[in-house]
């Protein structure tokens, strides 16, 4: 049930669907093999970094998609893999002039 609640959160919080947060919160707990009592952890992870940062939960949620079983085979955290996907998302994203 925590689970649930927490995909439900995340997907409030990220303007996605359902479906598409349940497979975000999958890609976090298989890809860095975490317990499925981290959902409220996950979710607060990507709601900070995406506070903090030129990002937002959906794109570092489809980064990770992307990258999560590498970082997680060199021994990264999702923790600084999240850091690291919102850095390179700051500074590609456009600049004001």
């Amino acid at each position: 049930m925590e689970l649930t609640t927490e995909t439900l959160k995340m997907a409030r919080i990220a303007g996605m669907g359902y479906a598409e947060a349940a497979d975000a919160m999958t890609v976090a707990v298989r890809g860095f093999k975490l317990e499925m009592s981290e959902a409220q952890h996950i979710t607060d992870v990507y709601s900070e970094v995406a506070a903090i940062s030129a990002s937002d939960t959906q794109e570092l949620a489809t980064a990770m998609s992307k990258t999560a079983s590498s970082a997680a085979s060199v021994g990264m955290s999702f923790e600084n893999t999240t850091a690291m996907i919102a850095t390179m998302v700051n500074y590609s994203a456009p600049c004001a002039a």
